[in-house]
Order: C-alpha cells, then sequence, then structure tokens
C-alpha cells in the first residue's frame, strides 16, 4: 500500500542522510570542517539520489506519472547529476548574502526531483524543467515552501529537545507522516503547473 511505501522509503532517506549527518558531526568534533562540509552534502545528494522511487510513487498515487517509466540507470544518473547542482547551489548560496541566493536556488530548482521521475529528462534538463513549468507561478511554489517548512521542522523537533533513541525514534516517525504529505503535495503542485503550462 502507498503507506507503507512511503513509511519504508522515508526510513531509507532519513537513514541514508541522518548516516552522512552523523559521521559529519563526528568531523566536526576532531575540527575537520572541509570535510564535514562535503559528507554533509554528500549525504544530501546520495538522500535525493535514493528518494527518485519515493518521487516516482508520490507521482503515481497523484496521476501525475502517466508514463509509468521504470527506474532505471540513466535516471539514477539524472538525479545524481542534477542533486549534485541543487545541492551545492543550496549550500554555496546559505553562506552569502545571509542566505538569500539559496532561497531563489529552492525557488527555481525546489520540484526537479518530480521531473527526473516522470521524464527521461538528464539531470541538467530536469533543472531546467523545474524553472520552466514554474515561469510566472513561482508564489504558488514559495507559498507551498513557507507552509511546509515548519511543518517539518516541528516534527523533527524533538531531536532539538535532546537526542537519544526516544526522541530520534519519535522523530523519526513523525517526519515519516509530514514528509510524505509534503512529497504528495509537490506532487499536486509538479502536476498542476505542467498541467497549466504555457495557459
Amino acid at each position: 500500500s502507498m503507506l507503507i511505501s512511503g513509511t519504508v522509503m522515508a526510513l531509507v532517506v532519513f537513514a541514508v542522510y541522518g548516516s552522512a549527518r552523523a559521521y559529519a558531526a563526528t568531523l566536526v568534533d576532531d575540527d575537520q570542517l572541509i570535510a564535514a562540509i562535503f559528507v554533509d552534502g554528500g549525504g544530501l545528494v546520495l538522500a535525493t539520489v535514493a528518494a527518485l522511487p519515493w518521487f516516482r510513487r508520490t507521482l503515481i498515487a497523484v496521476g501525475a506519472d502517466p508514463n509509468g517509466l521504470p527506474t532505471s540507470a540513466s535516471r539514477i544518473t539524472a538525479m545524481l547529476a542534477a542533486a549534485i547542482v541543487f545541492w551545492a547551489g543550496v549550500l554555496f548560496g546559505l553562506r552569502y548574502l545571509y542566505g538569500i541566493p539559496a532561497i531563489f536556488v529552492l525557488l527555481w530548482y525546489a520540484l526537479f526531483g518530480y521531473a527526473v521521475a516522470s521524464t527521461n529528462e538528464r539531470g541538467l534538463k530536469a533543472l531546467g524543467t523545474s524553472v520552466r513549468i514554474g515561469q510566472g507561478r513561482r508564489w504558488s511554489i514559495a507559498a507551498l515552501g513557507i507552509v511546509l517548512l515548519p511543518f517539518n521542522l516541528a516534527a523533527a523537533a524533538p531531536i532539538g529537545i535532546e537526542i537519544s533513541p526516544l526522541t530520534v525514534v519519535a522523530a523519526a516517525l513523525l517526519l515519516v507522516v509530514t514528509t510524505n504529505i509534503s512529497m504528495g503535495a509537490g506532487a499536486n503542485l509538479y502536476r498542476w503547473l505542467v498541467e497549466s503550462e504555457g495557459s
């Protein structure tokens, strides 16, 4: 069912990024800041690639993947290329002008994962698709982000109180719910933007 598959896919993505984040934290403790940044960024990229089946499953659930294309090696490569560029832009943008460039990267390229998952486009072309379908409707993407960001941050709040097995499990369970809702909302927005493109 969608509930079970969504839960499994979310936990896989959390495990991939969580492992990288934990290792990055140990590097920070050892004063290896540059290495920690690369590990953290690599974790974000690998987690995004691991989310490819999750993107596809969500698109299918909302009726936005009429092609039913399988997860192939070329699509994994496309997601990898797009994820590297996207997260490099976000992380680079966070370092300058109070992080404002990162906001623009998010607004322009936020839907690339859905583009990779629903087409045979190469990674950089999928980034371009995210820009194109959002043309003139950027506020819709911003509005969704404004709603979903605090929603997901609230789910992760138990970790902010204290890091323990109990709070990690509690946060993971809450995030399974909020991230699946977020994925569905993003898929519906992607479908609407594609269907209304040019109108």
